[in-house]
């Protein structure tokens, strides 16, 4: 017998498996021959599961986020036109230098501009929240703030903040995006299971 197995690189997957020209949709991690007598086929097509996502950013502080899987973390390689370090939120700010999903951020950027995120789509986060303000990130595609859940329930004590020069309560989580909100008990919240933009 010989066993195959197909071991896509990361940000692909398998999209179809053909055995002698015929399409086998049950051997997507691997596929066994039995008693081999003569020689066969196979066809592994793969596709990429890497997306871009698109953030507009204005002229000086910004809150961001990394709303996809990326290999590098590291600020400067997310951010390299940014003017400031990666600030994060923790009774009181603290420099990052290297970040990660989930997390709202403050950097500052010399002019208006648009960064592109390349990676592995995230559609679901679970996000860790300490009693009092959050600054929280977002993921892949834009969805509603009254979609999200809280655990425990009922949690969340204000609207949800976006900065723009100057706050404002938006009704929408956008990707890339960073936003504050208040909670009166430690917990999570759940972004993404339903309630797109």
């Amino acid at each position: 017998n010989q066993r195959y197995l197909f071991t896509p690189n990361t940000g692909y997957h398998v999209d179809s498996v053909y055995i002698d020209d015929v399409y086998n949709p049950d051997s997507t991690t691997g596929y066994t021959f039995y008693n081999v007598r003569q020689d066969h086929k196979i066809i592994v097509r793969f596709t990429s599961n890497l997306i871009t996502v698109y953030t507009e950013v204005a002229s000086q502080w910004n809150l961001i986020s990394v709303p996809i899987q990326v290999r590098d973390y590291s600020k400067d390689s997310l951010f390299s036109r940014a003017i400031s370090s990666a600030y994060k939120y923790s009774s009181g700010y603290i420099a990052q230098d290297t970040l990660v999903n989930g997390q709202g951020y403050w950097l500052k950027f010399p002019k208006t501009d648009t960064l592109a995120f390349t990676g592995i789509p995230i559609y679901c986060d679970t996000i860790d929240v300490i009693s009092g303000w959050n600054l929280i990130g977002s993921i892949s595609e834009p969805i509603f703030v009254s979609s999200i859940i809280s655990i425990p329930t009922e949690i969340v004590s204000s609207g949800f903040y976006e900065y723009s020069s100057g706050y404002s309560v938006t009704s929408a989580i956008e990707p890339g995006k960073g936003y504050w909100v208040k909670v009166n008990e430690a917990g999570k919240l759940i972004l993404g299971l339903s309630g797109k933009q």
